[in-house]
């Protein structure tokens, strides 16, 4: 069954739309303009920064940004059933300076105010296009099982859509621009916040491999900007070994025939990245790579790697302070 915004597109021939994420008037009239000359249909989106029930600092609240938005519309002379409006960011930021309850309170009611007047948009013909994450009341009957499902369906998701923005930085920018990206945004930043929240929230803690192990069975955020099909084994206490039985960015670039860039990014960004996100756990924590494209053909895994514990017979082993 086709949406409304699909049917939307339809009816005006579009396969895309003029939109922004604006509450600047001359920036919404502009865009106004030009999505009423392209007879098309137009998004404008507010954050939740701009827009809020406390005002935000255009002093605007959600009824205030339709009414707002519908008025200079009206004045460009641009048809009212082709306006998508949306909300983006809606979350507890603006409030950020208070106690965690109170600021997602404050989400929470930003959120409800935003979905009465998609409601309220919708009931008078139009259309509201919204994208916070709201959490269906029936989720809490859900197993376990389940909610773990849903979870990593979407974090999947999202590293595809992440691997996506990869592809335009090496058009644009070369590979090495790409690695350092993806080195400085994961590897430096996000491994050591990760692992924190792993820690803390779901107890993953204990022996230092079996402990790397579970890390990545949970989340694979310790890699970048990749989605996989993975395999765990544990030979032994102290010895783990994970396969990437198939990863999104080795089969993007052998599918676009250059298995030159899937072998450079491979051996550039992934072994940097478990061997860092190893020592986090234990600085004598040890990486073997046992395979690692190119690849002779797709039947073969991706990668394969070993973890183990160095010993004081080890030239690289690491004694405590």
């Amino acid at each position: 069954m086709a949406s409304r915004f699909q049917e939307m597109l339809a009816a005006n021939g579009q396969r895309g739309i003029t939109s922004i994420c604006s509450a600047h008037p001359l920036v919404v009239r502009a865009t106004a303009e030009q999505a009423a000359a392209e007879r098309g249909v137009l998004l404008i989106e507010a954050t939740c920064n701009q827009v809020n029930q406390d005002g935000g600092y255009t002093g605007m609240r959600p009824a205030d940004f339709r009414a707002f938005a519908q008025g200079i519309l009206a004045r460009a002379s641009f048809p009212g059933g082709r306006l998508l409006l949306g909300g983006d960011h809606l979350g507890p930021h603006p409030w950020r300076k208070l106690p965690a309850d109170n600021a997602m309170a404050k989400a929470e009611a930003l959120i409800a105010d935003t979905q009465n007047e998609m409601e309220a948009q919708v009931a008078r013909g139009g259309a509201i296009l919204v994208n916070p994450y709201k959490p269906k009341p029936e989720w809490v009957q859900y197993s376990k099982e389940r909610l773990v499902k849903l979870a990593l369906g979407s974090h999947e998701f999202l590293l595809a859509a992440i691997e996506s923005w990869a592809l335009v930085i090496v058009m644009r920018d070369g590979l090495d621009e790409m690695f350092a990206f993806q080195w400085t945004l994961w590897s430096e930043k996000l491994l050591p916040a990760a692992k924190d929240i792993k820690s803390r929230w779901m107890k993953i803690s204990g022996d230092p491999v079996e402990a790397f192990m579970k890390d990545i069975q949970v989340d694979a955020t310790s890699f970048p900007g990749k989605a996989f099909e993975m395999t765990f084994e544990m030979p032994e206490k102290e010895v783990g070994v994970f396969t990437f039985n198939k990863c999104v960015s080795v089969d993007q670039w052998e599918a676009l025939g250059r298995p030159d860039i899937a072998e450079k990014a491979s051996h550039t960004s992934c072994p940097a990245a478990i061997i860092e996100t190893a020592k986090m756990y234990d600085p004598n924590m040890k990486v073997e790579i046992l395979a690692i494209p190119p690849r002779v053909s797709k039947d073969e895994v991706c990668c394969k790697w070993r973890l183990s514990i160095r010993d004081e017979s080890d030239p690289e082993f690491v004694r405590p302070e």
